[in-house]
C-alpha cells in the first residue's frame, strides 16, 4: 500500500483518504490541508490497523480501487476525430484552460438545439 500512495496523484490520495474515513470508524480533530497531509493520515491509518487484519485491508482497498478505475473507463468513450478538427480544439482548449472534453461539451451546452441541427443540416 505505501508503494502505492508513493506513485499516486492528489486524485489517488483524495479517494483513499475519503475510502478510509467512508469505511473505517475514525475521528479526526483537524482536516488534512495538503497531499502531504493526506498521505500521512492514510499511512499512519494503515500503521495502526493490526497485523492480522491488514492483509483483509488491502484486499478491500485494492477491490474498492480497482472497481473505480474500471467504472471510469468504462464511462470513456472513444470519438474518431479527423487531426485537423482535433488540432482546432486542443487550440481552443489551450486558450480557455479547459480540456477539449471541456471545449466540445460547453458548446453543445452552449447552443440552443435547433441552432445546432441548423448548423450541421446546412
Amino acid at each position: 500500500m505505501i508503494k502505492w500512495l508513493d506513485d499516486c496523484h492528489s486524485n489517488q490520495l483524495m479517494w483513499a483518504y475519503d475510502y478510509i474515513k467512508k469505511r473505517e470508524e475514525i475521528r479526526y480533530t483537524w482536516t488534512p490541508s495538503s497531499n502531504e497531509d493526506i498521505r500521512s493520515v492514510v499511512v499512519a491509518f494503515y500503521d495502526l490497523i493490526p497485523e492480522k487484519e491488514k492483509k483483509d485491508f488491502i484486499i478491500k482497498f485494492r477491490r474498492a480501487w480497482n472497481t473505480k478505475k474500471y467504472r471510469i473507463k468504462k464511462t470513456e468513450k472513444i470519438l474518431p476525430i479527423e487531426s485537423e478538427v482535433l488540432h482546432k480544439i486542443d487550440k481552443l482548449a489551450g486558450e480557455t484552460g479547459s480540456t477539449p472534453q471541456g471545449v466540445i461539451k460547453k458548446l453543445i451546452n452552449s447552443m440552443d438545439w435547433d441552432e445546432i441541427l441548423d448548423i450541421l443540416e446546412g
